[in-house]
Parts: C-alpha cells; sequence; structure tokens
C-alpha cells in the first residue's frame, strides 16, 4: 500500500460546495461508517449491465487516511447524511481518486460533477501534475463520463510504477480485461 503524505496546511478553512439538494464538504470522522452503504448502493447500477458486485467496498481505515490527509469528501442531503463521496491518495506523485460513488436514489443529478469538480479544485492547490484512476471500460456510463470530464485513456507503457502495482492489486478482485488507466493533466 501506498504511504499518505498529510497535507493540512492547504486546508484551513473547510469549505463548502453546494448544488441543488446536496451539499459537497470535507468527510467527517463519523461520514466514514455511513460510506460502505453509499458505494454498495451506487455499485447496483452495475448489476444492470452483467457486472458482478460482490460486496467489496473500501476499508474503511484507508478512508480514515483520506480523511486526515484531506483527501476525502461527501456529498451529503438536507439531513447532512452522505449520499456520495469521494476519495483518494498520492501516487506516482499524482492524486490518485480511489473511489467515486453516488447513492442509487441520488444519481443523475450532478453530485458526481460536483465531487468530481470540488476534488479538482482542492487537490489543484496542493501541487499535483494530475489526476489518475482506473474504471471500468465496458459499463456505458464509467469511461465516457470520465472523458467528458477531461481524462484520457493511459498506454501500458505510460502507467507509473505505483499505479501498475495499484492495478496488479485489483485484478485479485477485479477483472482486469474490463479496466482500464485514465490520467488529467492539472494545468
Amino acid at each position: 500500500m501506498v504511504r499518505l503524505s498529510t497535507m493540512s496546511e492547504v486546508h484551513e478553512r473547510p469549505k463548502v460546495t453546494d448544488s441543488r439538494h446536496h451539499t459537497v464538504r470535507e468527510a467527517r470522522h463519523e461520514d466514514i461508517p455511513l460510506l460502505a452503504d453509499v458505494e454498495r448502493s451506487a455499485a447496483e447500477l452495475f448489476t444492470c449491465f452483467n457486472v458482478p458486485v460482490g460486496d467489496s467496498v473500501l476499508d474503511p481505515s484507508l478512508l480514515t487516511t483520506m480523511l486526515k490527509d484531506h483527501h476525502l469528501w461527501v456529498a451529503v442531503n438536507s439531513e447532512d447524511k452522505p449520499v456520495g463521496f469521494i476519495g483518494g491518495f498520492k501516487i506516482d506523485g499524482n492524486f490518485h481518486v480511489a473511489e467515486v460513488s453516488v447513492g442509487r436514489d441520488s444519481q443523475k443529478q450532478g453530485i458526481g460533477n460536483t465531487l468530481m469538480n470540488r476534488m479538482m479544485a482542492d487537490i489543484g492547490k496542493e501541487g499535483f501534475p494530475a489526476i489518475t484512476l482506473t474504471t471500468n471500460m465496458v459499463l456505458p456510463f464509467n469511461r465516457p463520463w470520465y472523458q467528458t470530464l477531461g481524462y484520457i485513456e493511459l498506454k501500458a507503457k505510460d502507467i507509473g510504477k505505483e499505479l501498475a502495482l495499484l492495478i496488479e492489486e485489483e485484478s485479485l478482485h477485479l477483472d482486469h480485461t474490463t479496466r482500464c488507466a485514465m490520467r488529467k493533466d492539472i494545468f
């Protein structure tokens, strides 16, 4: 696992981003136990496309590390309950999106875009040269959505050592033939 660096000085004042009927903010410790349900709910959509889901969710200890590093954001409803989240960490000198999930009942409301935009604004101030992620190529809404946000698919020769190790680790529980790595440069 990649060691995550702390950059708390960048986040002196908590910021809140509003969009429609939800708010995006940095995650809090009390949010972490609720994120697995959001992730599972989001993954229900995959079954419509015959993509096996399983019960794999991000480990709470990884989420806690992301939170401590100010690299975990949640979209909350009017009751301050998480309906979506995005989190990541440093890989190969870039910011890597480990997960972006929006609960099934909250999808198609712009929450994913708002989460991505908030993350990009915050990590852009930290000096990361690029954002990377891995995603499913088969689902009609994954790779195309990232492409609309400016991400490009990486060729094998362009994948860094740490990202290659992460992809290898992912292949233990995800079909590597349906996955790709993507990158967006931050200017």
